[in-house]
């Protein structure tokens, strides 16, 4: 806050006296605008998402201390646990399958974000298309949305999954 003029000269003479004599800047030269810093106080002007006296460090729910500031982690309000993320990588801590640095995707083996469920391949295929849910690279000679049908020239009921749900006409 402004500080009056009559206690300037104070301010600054308890200054330069407990500090014997005036403080360099400091300024960190990747996070603040210039090398200088205020007469009072010593606070430098820091570029965005910047803070502390020198512009050293990135402001809570920012990543990524560099030449242009810090960037908003931008969390997704749903997949994300809250809007913090790690200082350095910006990734975001996730709720429970679900990923990406914002948490914005399922993870692998789920679909329908953001009511990511696992995928029904009846145990055919390992993963399925992160929003159809259709499973990719169905095996055991499956196919079909869920891995559901055997292929032309086989026969059973792959949605069992016991013996062998697909054999050779």
């Amino acid at each position: 806050e402004p500080i009056s003029e009559v206690c300037k000269k104070y301010y600054s003479s308890i200054g330069a006296y407990t500090f014997k004599g005036g403080l360099s800047c400091q300024c960190d030269v990747t996070g603040s605008v210039s090398k200088l810093c205020t007469d009072f106080g010593g606070n430098c002007q820091c570029k965005p998402n910047v803070v502390g006296r020198r512009c050293d460090r990135c402001a809570p729910g920012t990543y990524g201390f560099g030449p242009e500031g810090c960037k908003v982690c931008d969390c997704n309000s749903i997949g994300g646990l809250d809007n913090f993320c790690n200082v350095t990588t910006g990734q975001c801590k996730c709720s429970p399958n679900t990923y990406g640095r914002e948490c914005d995707q399922c993870r692998t083996g789920f679909w329908n974000f953001p009511n990511c469920q696992r995928c029904d391949c009846h145990g055919h295929a390992d993963i399925c298309d992160s929003r159809t849910g259709n499973c990719i690279n169905c095996r055991e000679n499956t196919e079909g949305h869920t891995c559901d049908r055997c292929i032309d020239g086989y026969y059973g009921d792959p949605r069992i999954g016991v013996d062998i749900p697909c054999r050779p006409c």
